[in-house]
């Protein structure tokens, strides 16, 4: 797990490609001033509904090239200043963006995610 309690000022953080299956929910609460994540090209399955809770600062979020099988309603309850959605080559079976309160988003990919698709 990657704990960053003491970087509340830390702007762009990226972990991509570090074989990541899983983020503990309390992981990137402190990150406070971050408005970009790149999680791109990780393992990642599952993404806890709270895990984004505390960034409200949020601009881009990078999802691309996961496991990612579903995104909950609840998981953008705070990212009102989320502009960029990136979840393409997933395994997206479940993403309801009617449901998605996402008043500023620019770009949404959700491109190459088969299962959206049947």
């Amino acid at each position: 797990y990657y704990y960053f309690s003491n970087l509340t000022s830390l702007r762009i953080l990226d972990l991509s490609k570090n074989k990541i299956s899983s983020i503990d929910s309390n992981s990137l609460s402190s990150l406070i001033s971050l408005i970009e994540l790149n999680l791109n090209e990780n393992c990642i399955f599952k993404l806890d509904t709270s895990l984004f809770e505390n960034l409200f600062n949020l601009i881009v979020l990078k999802l691309n090239s996961n496991m990612i099988k579903s995104l909950k309603i609840n998981i953008f309850k705070n990212q009102n200043n989320l502009k960029e959605l990136y979840v393409s080559n997933n395994q997206l079976y479940e993403f309801k963006l009617d449901e998605i309160y996402l008043p500023n988003l620019d770009k949404l990919d959700l491109s190459n995610n088969y299962y959206l698709n049947k």
